[in-house]
């Protein structure tokens, strides 16, 4: 099966700025992961910076602000959009990346060995959960209990649509990983469960070669979904003899 990236293998681009990037996916924990580097000083990590689509990236600036008429990312455009954050930031700096959002570049961080990778994974029966919960509720972010909007309740899982984003968003994974194999290129894989529980600050750490440790009391950012998906899904056997039965097949 063909790389996501193959078109890129051949390109010469080579992204230079960044000291890390987070890899991962929508509702996988990289709010979390975002705030929790941030509470460092030694670190700034921006959030979905190529993201044309987000409005909350977390950034100073926004990727529309360097696309042209044609909605393209010109090279100088590139280049510029790079050498803003590698002028704003006194520290170590780093953003998130997600699938769908600019493979080029994506490609360009997976090649590049002085850039640190940090593929954050989520089991995906819980990140379309999330996904789910936040699309009927319109609520993206929670940064206070108060300003929780009203529970949605139990919910049915369409099981075509949650086959797709499983193939999906596996075959990202499994592109990414794969391309940092063949790459020879330094990364770290996290969980997010690991991630929450606090049990992956030890190798954030040392992965980052953070000189103090990471303090989880400065997050702000709260777990929207409070059930577990075997209680908040109503045909959650049905969801999950699906997974199971993609992840064999």
């Amino acid at each position: 099966m063909k790389s996501r990236f193959e078109r890129y293998y051949s390109d010469s681009y080579e992204i230079s700025g960044p000291g890390f990037c987070i890899i991962g996916i929508a509702r996988s924990g990289s709010i979390y992961f975002g705030q929790l580097l941030n509470g460092h000083t030694e670190l700034r990590c921006y959030g979905e910076i190529f993201a044309t689509d987000v409005e909350n990236t977390f950034s100073p600036v926004r990727i529309k602000d360097f696309i042209n008429k044609a909605e393209t990312l010109t090279q100088n455009a590139l280049d510029d959009f790079i050498q803003y954050f590698n002028l704003v930031s006194d520290e170590d700096w780093g953003f998130r990346i997600f699938l769908n959002q600019n493979d080029k570049v994506l490609y360009s961080l997976l090649k590049n060995r002085t850039v640190k990778k940090i593929v954050l994974k989520r089991n995906l029966i819980d990140s379309y959960i999330s996904l789910e919960i936040a699309k009927r509720t319109n609520q993206w972010l929670l940064m206070t209990e108060k300003s929780r909007v009203k529970d949605v309740g139990k919910i049915v899982i369409e099981l075509d649509d949650f086959a797709h984003y499983v193939e999906q968003h596996s075959n990202f994974y499994r592109d990414v990983l794969n391309d940092l194999y063949k790459q020879n290129s330094k990364f770290l894989v996290v969980d997010y469960a690991e991630l929450v529980s606090g049990r992956s600050n030890g190798k954030i750490e040392e992965f980052l070669n953070l000189s103090t440790k990471l303090n989880p009391k400065l997050v702000k950012n709260m777990k929207q979904n409070t059930l577990p998906a075997s209680v908040r899904v109503i045909n959650f056997n049905e969801v999950l003899d699906l997974y199971r039965d993609i992840y064999s097949g």
